[in-house]
């Protein structure tokens, strides 16, 4: 290289280095400005080592806890909603009386909780008795860690109840899944073929859409009776011989309509899931559930069954087709 085209290069790189050192100066002052304003949430994600040490630095005493959202944040886990962060020692830790009443207050919350877990259960075997049946209805309180690390939803659940007798028996849940809330209806057991049934079927009226309302409304052409066909054929549901789980029959299909909670989407699925019933006498559950989310579940009775306060067939019914249809074409 020539002594000129040297002189060049350095001017170049001289050049070019100013810039860049002018970017990043400007970069950590427009930093330092957002940093001022920032809350301690948005600290933590910007920079979370300059927070412990502004927060936690050399000389500091008595300083207070930092306690952090964990939606967002890098180093956030399935199972984590906050973050607790104490600036003391361990032995400075273990020996601070507050925070030890904190630790052992939360230690016999989760053992009441439990014990009361226990309790009800107990209870519940006591009454359902010996019969090979067993008598699953009741409140379930569903863990779903599909559903819980995306969205911010606690306390998920599932009651199952038994409708009717004789050939007209059947299974219905209502479940609050957080993000969605609805129906489940249960089918028949492979091989229970139903029966023709002189019982009365309960009125039933088809929903249609009132077009000068825009309102769902009953159809005064409807005879009460439910008219699907397919997956939906009514039949499907009705359970002859086979109408609780048991040893033998613990997997149970079915299929559920429901609605998005945010904005009241209905959902009218047509994809069979299913849930096993496990020892004790169906007191503990895993299933399937398929929506925008695809989830696996599990469930532990808490309460034993109780009568509906709606009729839930026709909750279903109110979630059919023609709800979905209007709840799409008024979109």
């Amino acid at each position: 290289m020539t002594p000129e085209l040297k002189q060049v290069e350095e001017r170049l790189v001289k050049a070019y280095t100013k810039r860049e050192d002018k970017k990043r100066h400007d970069a950590d002052k427009k930093r330092d400005r957002e940093w001022i304003s920032a809350s301690v949430d948005k600290k933590a994600y910007m920079n979370c080592g300059r927070l412990l040490d502004e927060h936690f630095g050399a000389g500091k005493t008595s300083v207070e806890p930092l306690f952090l959202k964990a939606e967002g944040h890098p180093q956030r886990t399935e199972d984590h909603t906050c973050i607790l962060i104490i600036g003391l020692s361990s032995s400075e830790f273990k020996g601070n009386k507050e925070w030890t009443k904190v630790k052992q207050g939360i230690k016999q919350a989760e053992h009441k909780h439990k014990d009361a877990i226990k309790e009800n259960q107990k209870q519940i075997r006591d009454s359902t008795g010996k019969c090979k049946d067993w008598n699953v209805t009741g409140m379930y309180e569903i863990v779903c860690p599909e559903i819980t690390a995306q969205w911010d939803h606690k306390d998920l659940g599932l009651e199952i109840f038994a409708t009717g007798s004789g050939a007209e028996s059947q299974l219905f849940a209502t479940f609050d899944f957080g993000v969605v809330t609805g129906v489940i209806r249960f089918e028949k057991q492979p091989g229970d073929k139903s029966q023709t049934s002189t019982t009365k079927q309960p009125t039933s009226r088809k929903r249609t859409r009132d077009d000068s309302e825009g309102d769902l409304v009953d159809d005064p052409d409807s005879d009460g009776k439910e008219s699907e066909k397919g997956d939906n054929d009514p039949s499907n549901f009705l359970l002859t011989t086979v109408r609780l789980p048991s040893r033998k029959h613990k997997k149970w299909t079915f299929l559920w309509r429901g609605e998005e909670t945010g904005e009241g989407e209905i959902q009218n699925d047509n994809d069979r899931c299913e849930i096993v019933f496990g020892e004790p006498r169906g007191m503990v559950i895993m299933g399937s559930f398929d929506s925008f989310v695809a989830a696996d579940f599990t469930g532990v009775k808490v309460a034993a069954g109780r009568e509906a306060s709606t009729n839930p067939k026709y909750e279903w019914e109110e979630r059919g087709d023609d709800a979905y249809d209007w709840f799409t074409s008024s979109i």
